[in-house]
């Protein structure tokens, strides 16, 4: 019998004890142990990844100026549609009869990366792109989008400082986002 220590793939310990710690402004309560806390975090919890950090339009430009030469965004494209007739067991009235089904199999492409820098460069992008548009301070917006990575620089513009206004609480102005092979762009009207 083998265990986790030394089995196939025996689990190695990745952290060295003690595994968590009594908070220190934890009151005692009668017939309760007392709270305990990750060691790393003994002190308080950790709110942020750093004290600058406030904003998810802050994280990413903390991540751009700390990685970003590194892959950050990902996605595949569709390169083609299979559709396949199988035969599968059905149970129609009692008996169990073969019966055409159709299966749809999509191929994808390989991952293509945005770099977190480059990343970041669409989010700002974005931004100045809508100010240009007129859009400014008040406006209300609304992303009508496919769930895509494409749509994700248009809901950051909207976290950074200068655009923060920008989308909440109605949608007044409305456009759809469209996945071009040249970029990001919104249709002519």
């Amino acid at each position: 019998m083998s265990s986790y220590a030394t089995g196939p793939l025996p689990l190695k310990q990745k952290q060295k004890p003690p595994y968590s710690v009594e908070a220190p402004d934890s009151v005692s309560v009668p017939g309760e142990t007392r709270p305990r806390r990750n060691p790393a975090a003994k002190d308080g919890l950790i709110d942020r990844p750093a004290s600058e950090v406030d904003t998810l339009f802050a994280l990413l430009k903390r991540t751009a100026e700390k990685y970003g030469d590194r892959p950050g965004i990902g996605s595949r494209r569709l390169v083609k549609v299979h559709k396949e007739i199988k035969k599968v067991s059905k149970v129609v009235d009692g008996e169990t009869r073969e019966v055409d089904k159709e299966w749809t199999v999509l191929e994808l492409s390989d991952y293509s990366y945005l770099t977190w820098a480059e990343y970041l460069q669409s989010v700002l992008d974005v931004a100045s792109g809508l100010r240009k548009l007129g859009l400014t301070s008040g406006d209300r917006t609304h992303i009508f989008a496919a769930t895509r990575f494409v749509w994700l620089p248009f809901y950051l513009t909207f976290l950074t400082p200068a655009q923060r206004e920008l989308a909440y609480p109605r949608p007044r102005l409305c456009f759809p986002v469209h996945d071009y092979r040249d970029g990001l762009r919104h249709p002519r009207r």
